[in-house]
């Protein structure tokens, strides 16, 4: 990926009660604002993505999905490297 570009990240699971799933940057939870969006994909709930538009250097880092629920949690981990030009 270079700077400019526009990724997605998805994030499907499966899980009863549906599960409550939040989106981390380094371990820093992201909020869903600017060029980083953050919405389900289905009315049941089982994907997240997260859309990064107009990606900068400041993207690169470790992406991480938790999704939580009674039964427990998983999360998925995935790096980003945001080359420069």
């Amino acid at each position: 990926m270079k700077e400019g570009d526009t990724v997605n990240i998805i994030c499907k699971v499966d899980g009863l009660p549906i599960p409550n799933m939040v989106w981390f940057k380094d371990n820093i939870k992201i909020q869903s604002q600017g060029d980083h969006l953050i919405f389900s994909t289905t009315d049941d709930k089982s994907a997240s993505i997260i859309y990064i538009r107009s990606m900068s250097i400041n993207d690169n880092g470790i992406y991480t999905c938790e999704a939580t629920n009674a039964a427990g949690f998983v999360n998925r981990t995935v790096g980003l490297q945001v080359m420069q030009g």
